[in-house]
């Protein structure tokens, strides 16, 4: 689980990260953050962690805006003392791991400088005084070098080598609770390799984006004591297919971090396109098979300590490694056969897989296992045998321990040549491991205590059972004397045997977890192409320039969820336009960044086209998977910021409009030219402030963010509110009438006409549309929904005089007959009710029957009484 270490001071941020998955420990280096400390949220969005830490001297800020999201995300949250983030002690911290302290660099050969002089060479004074050709200060020395890529290692980054020092000092701490007690501090950690941290290859999409998306959706066990939980419709779960058991963590942070690197999002398309290539199709459905023969590697490794930690694995975790030996061998094999397609060779994995899945050392890895270990004894034993023939001690033990049983009949029957004859019949010796050799009697129904025991002279009582009596004699001392201990000798001589084993194998833990790794990631590809294939998603081009432009874009869950969908297209480009923006003819008019989406209640403005343009560009194409669009060209953004779910609670302090308000916010004050904001019914609580915040982002001019919204309030747009004239893109969703019959009306006359009519049946066509939708048709919406029909007659009549701006109207209706007496008759109850007396009863005894006098009281007569 990933652990994070944080701390802010003067909205100044630094942090350390470790994900045990992959073992990399992750430096932020100190980074201005804004009032707000948006970067340390995205910085915990991104990275999903299961325990934030931070420093009691943090910013107050800080620590409330850090414990807020915790709680409200089920994070554990731990504060600790300041002292723990003490930048030089994080320094310490990191040189004192392995990857620091062992240093690989070979010193150059001694040579002579000057035979004249009697001048040495300095190397040879280096050796002197390590004798190994190595030097513990040269090791220090490279290793402050090395960790000055990362962080100061004087401790100037305060921020950066403080949350350093506190992760580190947790890790240790965490893994002694686990039980490791060894007293190996920061060293015995699993860390494989230090990192920068940086957000600039990373798309900024917060959780609110994630969850209104439904790229994560866990649905929790029917059991509510467990903590299980499974993925429910969700992106993540649509593209999981995965046959490795590191696949799904990797899937999540790729979908947890979308990509800003051009470059590296086009390989993964790359790949994806030659797995989907005709020719490779039977190549790449062996690849599944390969990978779950060679996924059990990576526990494997933690369990046998090739990476750090205490061995503890046994014969399964050797043989998973011999498995990814042959398995990793067959996967080059079948890759080699990608490499005849053209442009196989371009392709970025399969360069990687080709470098890193060496034959040649697995094998030899492969081979000193198989010669080493007995598969077939160690099933029968649960655990690790060594073969026959491997070292001639352990065979001369073994030896020995498989003739006891007969050299210990033989003895057994020449000591009963000497004992009393009751005893001789049941005499036995016997060996167990550390207590040696021993003669054993039957227990008989005489002896009452160790007196009574002296069966022979000689004989020392060891212990009795309930049937049994184990004697310790010389000719047993003797025993142990020339033979020993030999069952203990021969396990500790198969330690020995398997450590040693061990040893050799760990030179390629560095090997097996890099082409683990690339396998993995392999995997990860393949998920993708799976999903391309299944669903019908195509390649997108990516761009340099700042453009969304989509042609058919659908929605690649709720399609799986209706009979048919309606594709639709978008296009947007943000900053300046250029004429090499896109391939695409348009028009000056179309080169806008903002696009408002209007249209019917029910019309499907956010799930067919807000939802659907965000999951294909957002989501999907900037982690380089293939979309669901016939056709995308996308330039690469660097946030996304939407306003589309409400996700209230208890919980938070805030109503749902304050959650909205504090969403948009967020998004105003960190949108650049490059993001990309989605706006869904955004402002119910007064369409000023929707028009407000259109005004501002047109105002930003060339530095504004693409825009995507839709609203119900039509009656903005007009001269006071939102002009035709601005350069905004409007659109709608398209919408039929047919009458009662079943014959289409011509949608062309104007929206007040039709919504009259209420027995006109309305068509969603889920198409968009240029130009503006006058109404939402509330009305039809509410019949569809079974609101009756006087309900929808009488809302329609208000709203046409509130649009008329004739209120006075409505004050001053004239009532009916009917309703007029009604009326009063009411009035005359709530009199008489009012002036009930019901004080006049001192006891309950004088009270009356109080059923009859509210008979009296509501007028109600007896023949409609009720019981």
């Amino acid at each position: 689980q990933v652990c994070i270490a944080v701390n802010a001071s003067s909205h100044k941020l630094g942090a350390a990260v470790y994900d045990p998955a992959t073992g990399v420990l992750s430096l932020l280096e100190d980074t201005e953050d804004s009032a707000s400390f948006d970067l340390a949220i995205s910085l915990f969005e991104q990275t999903a962690p299961h325990t934030v830490i931070t420093s009691s001297k943090s910013d107050e800020k800080f620590q409330t805006i850090v414990e807020e999201h915790c709680k409200s995300n089920h994070i554990t949250y731990n504060l600790r003392i300041s002292r723990e983030f003490a930048p030089a002690r994080g320094a310490e911290r990191l040189l004192s791991l392995s990857i620091f302290a062992d240093s690989s660099t070979e010193y150059a050969p001694s040579t002579t400088t000057s035979s004249t002089s009697g001048l040495k060479d300095a190397y040879d004074f280096m050796r002197s005084r390590v004798g190994k050709g190595r030097d513990p200060e040269r090791n220090s020395w490279e290793g402050k070098l090395r960790l000055g890529n990362w962080g100061k290692s004087d401790g100037t980054a305060y921020l950066c080598m403080g949350s350093a020092a506190a992760l580190l000092d947790h890790l240790v701490r965490l893994r002694a609770t686990e039980g490791d007690l060894e007293n190996e501090g920061v060293t015995a950690l699993d860390i494989t390799d230090i990192r920068s941290f940086t957000m600039e290859r990373y798309m900024h999409i917060n959780a609110d984006a994630l969850s209104s998306l439904q790229v994560f959706s866990s649905q929790q066990h029917a059991n509510s004591y467990s903590d299980r939980s499974k993925e429910s419709l969700s992106l993540y779960g649509l593209l999981l297919a995965a046959h490795t058991p590191l696949t799904a963590p990797l899937l999540r942070r790729v979908l947890l971090r979308p990509l800003t690197e051009p470059d590296v999002i086009r390989g993964r398309h790359d790949a994806i396109s030659l797995f989907l290539h005709p020719s490779a199709e039977s190549t790449v459905s062996s690849f599944p098979t390969r990978l779950k023969g060679l996924g059990g590697a990576g526990r494997a490794m933690k369990l046998l300590g090739l990476r750090g930690g205490r061995a503890e694995g046994g014969p399964k975790e050797w043989g998973a490694l011999v498995k990814f030996a042959y398995e990793g061998a067959m996967l080059r094999e079948s890759v080699l056969d990608l490499v005849s397609i053209p442009g196989a060779k371009d392709v970025e994995i399969v360069r990687k897989l080709l470098g890193s899945l060496e034959v040649a050392a697995f094998r030899e890895m492969a081979t000193l296992i198989n010669e080493t270990i007995d598969w077939d004894a160690s099933e029968l034993e649960c655990r690790v045998v060594v073969r026959p023939r491997v070292d001639e001690a352990l065979d001369n033990v073994r030896h020995i321990y498989h003739g006891l049983d007969s050299l210990m009949s033989r003895i057994a029957l020449e000591i009963s040549r000497h004992v009393p004859p009751q005893f001789a019949s049941e005499l036995n010796v016997c060996y167990y491991p550390q207590l040696g050799y021993l003669i054993t009697i039957p227990l008989r129904d005489e002896w009452q205590g160790e007196a009574d025991f002296q069966a022979m002279p000689g004989w020392a009582v060891q212990f009795t059972t309930e049937e049994k009596v184990y004697f310790k004699s010389q000719e047993m001392k003797d025993m142990d004397q020339q033979i020993g201990d030999v069952y203990t000798s021969m396990m500790d001589r198969e330690i020995e045997i398997i450590h040693s084993l061990r040893e050799r194998v760990m030179a390629f833990g560095d090997q097996i977890h890099v082409a683990l790794m690339d396998c993995v990631e392999l995997d990860c590809l393949l998920c993708f192409a799976n999903a391309a294939r299944l669903y019908d998603w195509h390649r997108p081009t990516i761009v340099e320039e700042n453009i969304i432009h989509l042609e058919n874009a659908r929605h690649p869950l709720q399609e799986l969820c209706v009979e048919s969908f309606v594709p639709n297209g978008c296009h947007l480009v943000g900053g300046v336009p250029t004429p090499s923006s896109t391939d695409v003819a348009t028009n000056n008019d179309s080169e806008r960044n903002i696009m408002i989406l209007t249209g019917a209640n029910g019309c499907g403005k956010s799930d067919r086209l807000v939802c659907g343009i965000v999951f294909t560009f957002d989501v999907i194409s900037p982690f380089g998977s293939f979309v669901p669009a016939d056709k995308a060209i996308i330039g690469i953004v660097d946030k996304i910021f939407t306003r589309c779910q409400t996700k209230e609670s208890v919980s938070k302090m805030q109503s749902a409009f304050m959650i909205d308000l504090s969403q948009v916010s967020l998004a105003l004050r960190n949108c650049t030219a490059r993001s990309l904001l989605i706006l869904d019914e955004f402002g119910k609580d007064g369409a000023g402030l929707f028009c407000g915040t259109i005004d501002h982002l047109l105002k930003l001019g060339p530095s504004g963010p693409k825009v995507l919204a839709a609203t119900h309030f039509h009656e903005i747009f007009n001269r006071h509110g939102l002009s035709e004239d601005l350069p905004i893109n409007y659109a709608h969703m398209q919408i039929m009438f047919s009458s009662s019959s079943g014959t289409i009306i011509d949608t062309g006359r104007s929206d007040d006409s039709a919504e009259n009519n209420l027995d006109e049946h309305i068509t969603y066509l889920y198409r968009v549309a240029p130009g503006l939708a006058e109404t939402s048709h509330a009305a039809r919406c509410a019949m569809l929904q079974g609101v009756p029909r006087r309900v929808i007659e009488r809302a329609e009549y208000v709203t046409r005089l509130i649009s008329q701006d004739d209120i006075d109207q409505l004050l001053n209706e004239d009532l009916t007959d009917a309703e007029r007496l009604e009326l009063e008759a009411a009035e005359d109850v709530m009199k008489r009710f009012v002036a009930w007396d019901l004080e006049k009863w001192n006891t309950d005894e004088d009270l009356p029957d109080l059923r009859e006098e509210l008979k009296m009281v509501l007028n109600i007569r007896e023949s409609s009484a009720h019981p």
